[in-house]
């Protein structure tokens, strides 16, 4: 396997799983909460969030909410040369149903737990020998129950399991004979579309004294998830006219399979909430992910060029630190605010250029609107990837074999930020 085709393998690893994709806050009052919502028992998210609440809520809830995402990113040189990538957005639907029986509480639900999705759009895009675009998304189903032991204490646990759906773009570089001894150069698309599943479960206790004070813990086991698929080639835009690229095509590439296993870690969080006036509440959350069990990235390509490769993973710990506090203005109406701060999964000496991860701040706000047996719900939130300096990211055609491009040593600087809007109704039954 050449030099280009190991850093492109290298930079597919990493832009499925670091800690950008993950979306904790699931759920409309989840997310109105910048993810601090491991103490509560509020409402049938608890079933993601801490399966343990399951036994406090007094009645059932059928709860649908839909969240839409959008995402930019940008890069900028030394010579403050600015790429911008493509304006990414996705609407995921959720869907999650409780009932409690005495001292039990059973909840199933299906919501998306991951998404990131980051293409660049312009064709001179310095990166796209790297990479040109990457697109993660997770669907979890997750069926768990509780039991309350006393009237203040409840454990619960969960089961999930994830459909993951990974895409993976680059360009190549190759160049034929023009017919007067130099050379013509021609890029080519390759596209990795990869899918898979994998099982968790969740443990959680609880302690519980209403409004006035509460504290949760919630644990969520890590696994590894095989995840295979297509890998197709295709000639770029505007080279597909020409016979000498076309023939040449068609005699160095051919679309195969692509296949590794990725990991998804494991998770702590802890919390608890205070009631600090008759109508507020502050919770504060800390949380932890390990992600030391995924040592390494071993993939199969096949097609032409093909080979097997293993990446040696070398990630940090990452701290998630999250606070919220609501507002009840009255009986039927409750604000939601929340603010997050969490590190990188990539050190800065590990870095690797083709994803923009970063230290985040989330910062995030919700409203719930009771009438009669329906609660209607509305939450945003912002994700701020600090500024991350990059090298080695930047290509140039040159016209020496086998991979026609060289490393510039350009450094450069990424930014991205996400936007997240998820809107919900509750039906609460007896």
């Amino acid at each position: 396997m050449n030099r280009l085709m190991l850093l492109a393998v290298a930079v597919a690893g990493i832009a499925c799983h670091a800690s950008g994709p993950l979306i904790p806050e699931v759920g409309v009052s989840g997310m109105g909460s910048a993810g601090a919502y491991v103490a509560r028992a509020e409402d049938n998210s608890a079933l993601f969030h801490n399966p343990a609440g399951l036994a406090k809520l007094t009645k059932g809830e059928l709860t649908f909410s839909m969240q839409f995402a959008a995402q930019r990113s940008t890069y900028a040189n030394i010579g403050q040369t600015t790429w911008y990538s493509d304006k990414s957005a996705e609407a995921f639907p959720s869907i999650i149903v409780n009932k409690t029986f005495g001292r039990f509480g059973l909840a199933a639900g299906r919501t998306p737990t991951s998404f990131y999705e980051l293409e660049w759009k312009s064709p001179t895009y310095p990166g796209r020998f790297g990479a040109t675009g990457s697109k993660f998304e997770a669907e979890t189903i997750s069926l768990g129950g509780s039991f309350a032991i006393t009237k203040q204490w409840a454990v619960g646990v969960a089961w999930r399991s994830n459909d993951l759906d990974v895409q993976y773009q680059r360009a190549w570089n190759r160049a034929v004979d023009d017919g007067f001894g130099d050379l013509a150069f021609y890029e080519v698309n390759e596209t990795r579309s990869m899918s898979g599943n994998g099982d968790q479960f969740v443990l959680g206790i609880q302690y519980y004294r209403g409004r006035k004070f509460s504290a949760g813990l919630s644990f969520e086991s890590g696994v590894d998830v095989d995840v295979d698929g297509a890998r197709s080639f295709s000639l770029s835009p505007g080279f597909d006219a020409d016979r000498r690229f076309t023939t040449d095509f068609a005699a160095m590439f051919e679309d195969g399979d692509a296949r590794t296993r990725v990991w998804l870690p494991q998770r702590i969080n802890v919390g608890a909430a205070f009631r600090t006036t008759i109508r507020t509440r502050v919770e504060v959350n800390l949380g932890r992910e390990d992600w030391s069990d995924w040592v390494s990235s071993d993939y199969e390509l096949t097609g032409a060029p093909s080979g097997q490769e293993s990446i040696t993973r070398e990630f940090d710990e990452i701290t998630t630190f999250r606070v919220s506090g609501d507002f009840q203005q009255r009986k039927a109406l409750l604000w939601r605010l929340g603010l997050a701060s969490r590190n990188s999964v990539v050190s800065t000496q590990n870095l690797e250029p083709s994803f923009p991860d970063a230290d985040q701040f989330l910062i995030a706000g919700g409203v719930s609107y009771s009438r009669g047996d329906w609660v209607f719900e509305a939450a945003y939130m912002y994700v701020q990837y600090r500024d991350r300096k990059v090298r080695n990211l930047e290509f140039i055609p040159v016209d020496t074999p086998p991979d026609y491009v060289s490393p510039t040593g350009e450094n450069g600087v990424f930014e991205t930020q996400r936007h997240h809007l998820n809107l919900g109704v509750r039906w609460r039954f007896d």
